[in-house]
């Protein structure tokens, strides 16, 4: 029984071992330095032979250099294009001291290529029978795939180091392998490492649903994208600007003008201008900050409906009621109520209320009293008391007899809110 179970223990885990696979290689390490680099074969075979056929029967000249070459540009294509246009090979010639060599020279018989540590090489065994055809790279034949050697080869010259046996990589090899095509972790080894993406938000502090960033490219041609703008781009397609534009924004049915004030998000330099350089950060969210800016009115309010007269805002006399004022959110106005006669009735300062007779809070005035800083557009009310003055009245008596009736006679005030009239008789005392 105790062996029984111990066996199955034993199967199960090399059963998880061999399953156990990945498609990564080793890493990478030394790597490119440069954006742009030639290279080089002087079409030498070194005696290389190819086959198409299980016989080994040599294939002529000419076919054999176009097979090389193909798996030459087809592996530096491979690489380069997940650089995402940080690296470009092109073809040299033998004056391109600094290009990358190719050659075929003889080696051991259990190398097939090699890329030496510190020269900008690739050696391809000369010794061997190759093949492209992949039918051949069978354990019946042992023919080698040029172009699987050629992209492991490459591999190394783009930094990646050897993958272990349970890899899919390019960058594991044994001479029955066919490896032509880069897995999804070789790729993502050789971008992020060569051209990393970096994701950003880039946002307004509000969202009505219409609100928008402008975007700059390398070329400063702009884009107006809808925010929040999620911002996925690759490290060669840096600089890039965003720009905060002053713009509406509608919530709860009322529309207010945005004014930019400040981005925030990152350690931006100061002063701060609407546009500024994308960081260069990953998972980077940057908002632009913009306060409301509120219609603000005064006017007088006395009587039953009056609301004309004079009122002081930012310190001169305007007609109440004044012309609309646009004050930014946390920005405050001044005003204050004027003493006058209007209509024959003199008017004093009673009370600040607003919008309609609301008490206005405390957070809206500064002390109890003006400057006020408005919270939404608003219409602030300087309350006048009234006290009729008697310079209209005209005031007349008759000219009776003593022991008569007196007859008063005086104008009716022009004030309709005037609705009554106190005559006082002064008794003199003996």
């Amino acid at each position: 029984m105790y062996k029984y179970f111990f066996s199955m223990f034993f199967l199960l885990l090399i059963t998880n071992f061999i399953y156990c696979q990945t498609d990564c290689p080793g890493g990478i390490a030394d790597s490119l330095t440069e954006s742009t680099y030639k290279w080089y074969w002087d079409e030498d075979l070194d005696g290389a032979m190819f086959s198409r056929t299980a016989g080994l029967i040599d294939l002529d000249l000419s076919t054999k250099i176009q097979i090389v070459r193909t798996a030459i540009t087809t592996a530096l294509d491979k690489y380069t294009s997940q650089t995402y246009g940080a690296i470009y090979f092109s073809e040299g010639d033998e004056n391109d001291t600094d290009a990358l060599k190719i050659e075929f020279t003889p080696m051991d018989s259990d190398e097939w290529g090699s890329a030496p540590g510190g020269q900008f090489k690739i050696q391809i065994n000369s010794t061997k029978t190759w093949t492209d055809y992949t039918s051949l790279v069978e354990p019946t034949y042992y023919w080698p795939d040029i172009q699987t050697i050629m992209i492991h080869e490459m591999g190394h010259i783009f930094g990646l180091t050897h993958a272990s046996p349970t890899s899919t990589s390019v960058m594991y090899y044994n001479n029955g392998n066919v490896r032509r095509n880069l897995t999804d972790c070789d790729k993502s080894t050789i971008s992020e490492f060569y051209n990393p993406e970096y994701s950003l938000t880039i946002q307004n502090n509000f969202n009505d649903g219409s609100d928008y960033v402008n975007i700059y490219d390398s070329e400063n041609y702009k884009l107006q994208k809808s925010a929040p703008y999620n911002h996925v781009k690759r490290e060669s397609t840096w600089p890039w600007d965003m720009e905060a534009e002053n713009q509406n924004c509608t919530e709860s049915g009322k529309t207010y003008y945005m004014q930019f004030q400040n981005w925030s998000g990152y350690g931006f330099g100061s002063p701060q201008n609407e546009k500024q350089d994308v960081p260069m950060v990953d998972d980077g969210t940057f908002t632009a900050i913009f306060n409301e800016t509120y219609n603000v009115t005064f006017t007088n309010k006395y009587g039953s409906s009056g609301t004309g007269g004079l009122i002081s805002v930012k310190g001169s006399q305007v007609s109440s009621p004044s012309s609309t004022e646009e004050v930014v959110q946390y920005s405050s106005i001044n005003a204050a109520a004027i003493s006058q006669t209007i209509n024959y009735v003199y008017f004093t300062f009673q009370s600040w209320t607003k919008d309609g007779g609301q008490t206005i809070p405390p957070s809206e005035m500064t002390s109890g009293s003006p400057p006020f800083i408005p919270t939404d557009h608003t219409t602030y009310e300087c309350n006048l008391q009234g006290k009729p003055v008697n310079t209209y009245r005209h005031l007349t008596f008759n000219d009776d007899e003593i022991g008569e009736d007196i007859e008063l006679t005086w104008d009716a005030h022009p004030d309709t809110d005037v609705e009554g009239y106190i005559i006082w008789r002064k008794v003199k005392e003996n």
